[in-house]
């Protein structure tokens, strides 16, 4: 996630998922505070492993913490709404 910041872009979309650790949410934090981006995390009731989307989420680096299938939706919205603006 590291790499995408270095040219900042409101339209950068950074995703943590399901999983153990914290490895991913420095990188999130990045896209968030340095990149402008859209955070997203998954929600506990659809997680298996609630550990990397919690640890992100009580960051305060996440805009949107979703069930699998809205994580689905909200990208594919994001998207058309990218097209839409180009």
């Amino acid at each position: 996630m590291n790499s995408v910041i270095s040219r900042p872009d409101d339209r950068i979309v950074g995703v943590i998922l399901t999983g153990m650790g914290k490895d991913g949410v420095q990188g999130l934090a990045y896209i968030k505070h340095l990149g402008g981006g859209i955070t997203l995390a998954q929600d506990e009731a659809s997680s298996i492993v609630y550990g990397m989307p919690k640890a992100a989420f009580e960051t305060g680096c996440v805009d949107f913490v979703l069930s699998s299938e809205e994580i689905r939706q909200k990208l594919i919205n994001l998207v058309r709404k990218g097209l839409e603006g180009d």
